[in-house]
């Protein structure tokens, strides 16, 4: 799945097992329906994670998504 990595967050890395299938669902839909600018899929990344970080914790991190091509 995709790696996270957070500085000042969380102690705990599981506490990113919960959003990790949701990062990847998203990128596998925004794919399938022909996506494939990195910068697109960042913000993608970004708006899954805000989300969900925002929900959970209440907090609006700086998040910065780094999509590499395989």
């Amino acid at each position: 799945g995709p790696d996270i990595h957070a500085r000042g967050f969380a102690e705990d890395e599981t506490v990113f097992d919960e959003v990790r299938p949701r990062i990847a669902d998203a990128i596998a839909s925004s794919v399938a329906e022909g996506m494939n600018d990195p910068y697109q899929l960042q913000q993608v990344v970004r708006r899954v994670v805000g989300r969900w970080v925002n929900e959970s914790y209440r907090r609006r991190p700086m998040i910065i998504p780094l999509v590499v091509e395989a």
